[in-house]
Order: structure tokens, then sequence, then C-alpha cells
């Protein structure tokens, strides 16, 4: 998560169970300065990693080289696409948050509407008339918390 100069959070991505987060500060940033925050969904488990460590590993070790550049590669193909999704509609831009989150959580995603509406960039009461709308058409239910997604085809062209 990054934020915005008036301090409206960012989502930038979303990572699952047993994926590696802030890889891409440990080889291109000077270690002082760490650009995004990590928020919990739920309850969660993290295993910190000395720098020194990872350095370490990550010089004797081509095949973790080869992981964390293609891991790198694809976030950075997921930021791309996020910039070219942003000139799209509201429909469309929640359509592809509920895409990308359900291949990272799967069906029951553990997000409120609120944060559907802020990690695409759409006010509450679009998300929220948006959301009811998939809804009516089969496409997810709304729970306490999280989204179900009943329909995952039919996101790609939600309305």
């Amino acid at each position: 998560m990054k934020y915005t100069s008036q301090a409206k959070p960012f989502a930038l991505e979303s990572v699952g169970p047993g994926e590696l987060f802030g890889t891409l500060c440990r080889l291109g940033g000077d270690g002082r300065k760490y650009p995004c925050t990590a928020v919990a969904a739920g309850p969660v488990t993290a295993l910190k990693l000395l720098d020194r460590t990872f350095l370490e590993y990550y010089e004797k070790n081509p095949g973790m080289v080869r992981g964390v550049c293609s891991l790198c590669s694809e976030r950075l193909k997921d930021v791309q696409d996020l910039r070219c999704v942003g000139q799209e509609s509201a429909a469309v831009r929640i359509g592809n948050v509920l895409a990308r989150l359900y291949q990272t959580h799967g069906e029951a995603i553990p997000f409120t509407k609120k944060e559907v509406g802020e990690l695409s960039g759409t006010t509450t009461e679009t998300t929220f008339r948006t959301l009811s709308q998939l809804e009516k058409k089969g496409i997810l239910k709304s729970l306490r918390g999280k989204i179900k997604v009943l329909k995952p085809s039919s996101l790609e062209s939600p309305l």
C-alpha cells in the first residue's frame, strides 16, 4: 500500500498465503526508507528475513534470483495494468480489482465494499451501487467483511 499526497491509501497489490513482499525494496533501495506499507486483511503470520540473509542467499542461489526476478516482473506487469485500468469506467475498474483479488484469495475475498472502492479509485456510493448490480446479476454475494465471488468469469465485463 502506498499513500497519495493527501494521505489517501492506494493498494498496489494483494498478496496471498506463502507469497513474498518487500523484495523490490531489497534489490533496488538504499535500505533506509521502505516505500510501501503492508496491511493485513485478517490474521497473519509473517516471517522477517534480514537484509543480509536475503542478499547472501540471493547472491549464492541462481534459482532464487530467477524466482525473485519472475516475481518482480509479475508485479511490475500488475502495476502497468493498473495504470491502463485507471482510464476505464468505474464498473470496469471494480471488476478488474475483484478479478485480481479473486486470483489471490479465491472465491471468498477478505475485503469490504469500502476497501474495494479504495482499491479501484471509485467513490463509496459508486462502489456500493456497482457491487449491488453485480449481486443482482448473481456474479457475487456481499457478506459481512468479505465478498464471495460466484461467477469469476463474469468479472472481466461486469455490467
